[in-house]
C-alpha cells in the first residue's frame, strides 16, 4: 500500500475531515520540503515546443508547489487544464483526475498520459487511456 493509497482509504472512510486535513498537511510539505525539487529540463524543453495537440496537467501535488515552478520554465500557458490535488477527493493512482480533464466529445482513444511512476500507469489504467513512461530524467536542481 503507498502512501497515495493511504491517503486514499483515509479520504473514502473519513469524508471531507481527512481530505481537509491531507491537503493541509501537503501543502506544508510540499513548501518545506519543496526547495530541493529536480526539473526534467529535457521534458520542459519538449512542452514548450509541442505544437498542435491540446495539453493538460494532472499532478497529485499541490498548486502551491505547481504553479512556481511552471512560472519560473516559463510553461504556466501551456496547459489548457491544471488539476492538482486540491481539485480531487482521491488522488493518482485513482483516475478520478482524468475526468476532471476529460471531454467526452474526444475519444479517450486520443488522450495519452505520459507520467513517470506506477501510480501515473495505474490512474491511466483506471481511466481506460494509454500511458508513456518516462524512465530517463535529466535533472536539474531548482531552489525556490
Amino acid at each position: 500500500l503507498s502512501l497515495s493509497e493511504l491517503q486514499n482509504r483515509y479520504v473514502e472512510l473519513h469524508g471531507t475531515r481527512a481530505l481537509t486535513l491531507i491537503r493541509h498537511n501537503a501543502v506544508a510539505f510540499e513548501t518545506n520540503q519543496g526547495k530541493n525539487l529536480m526539473v526534467n529540463q529535457q521534458l520542459v524543453d519538449f512542452v514548450k515546443n509541442l505544437r498542435g495537440y491540446t495539453i493538460f496537467m494532472w499532478s497529485s501535488n499541490t498548486p502551491q508547489s505547481i504553479v512556481p515552478i511552471l512560472k519560473e520554465h516559463h510553461l504556466d500557458g501551456q496547459f489548457s487544464k491544471i488539476v492538482t490535488r486540491m481539485d480531487v477527493d482521491l488522488i493518482k493512482p485513482d483516475p478520478e483526475g482524468f475526468y476532471k480533464l476529460y471531454d467526452s466529445s474526444v475519444p479517450k482513444e486520443q488522450y495519452l498520459m505520459v507520467g513517470n511512476s506506477w501510480l501515473d500507469r495505474d490512474a491511466a489504467k483506471g481511466a481506460s487511456i494509454d500511458f508513456f513512461q518516462i524512465d530517463y530524467f535529466n535533472l536539474i536542481r531548482v531552489s525556490l
